[in-house]
């Protein structure tokens, strides 16, 4: 059987215009929908980064001062660190010289002096070279024998020849000396 269409061609043709015009309207209206959605999604987001760096911004303007104050802290730290040391280092050998001077003339016979006494403070002793003199030789030996053996605050003890002239004798002692209870 064989079909006949008889409508004219223009109506089938306005027919076909207006399913065309349908269709890019409704797929127009889709996109404008989807661009409006996705507009409002941006927005959203746009709003909620721009309070999210609003309270970043405040919570920043807070810690700042913060920040200052202990970098402020920080400094005043350094500067009795540093104060602490200078006075450690002022004190680290203040009384060992104290200390060495009185053992010097603590166990010293009446008969021997000094005509010079040089000293050289390193970290952990005092390098000691005496000029000495004594009218008895006994007694100059025997100081030089106290300090020799005397190993807690004395070492490297040793001593140079012996020179009589006149009246008394002359020698000199090196030795190093550490102060230690």
């Amino acid at each position: 059987m064989i079909q006949i269409n008889f409508t004219p061609k223009k109506y089938v043709e306005k027919i076909y215009s207006n399913i065309i015009i349908a269709k890019l309207i409704v797929v127009g209206i889709i996109l404008i929908v989807v661009l409006v959605f996705v507009s409002v999604l941006h927005y959203t987001k746009y709003k909620s980064l721009k309070l999210e760096n609003e309270n970043f911004v405040r919570e920043y303007k807070l810690l700042e001062s913060q920040v200052i104050l202990s970098r402020k802290i920080e400094d005043d730290i350094k500067k009795v660190e540093n104060y602490i040391f200078q006075i450690e280092k002022l004190n680290k050998n203040r009384y060992n010289y104290v200390a060495f001077m009185q053992d010097l003339v603590n166990n010293l016979p009446a008969t021997v002096w000094f005509s010079g006494i040089d000293t050289r403070t390193t970290s952990d002793f005092i390098e000691v070279k005496i000029n000495v003199n004594s009218n008895s030789l006994e007694d100059l030996l025997w100081w030089f024998s106290y300090i020799d053996s005397n190993k807690k605050r004395y070492s490297d003890a040793k001593i140079a020849a012996i020179n009589y002239s006149f009246d008394y004798y002359t020698t000199q002692i090196s030795y190093k000396y550490k102060y230690e209870i």
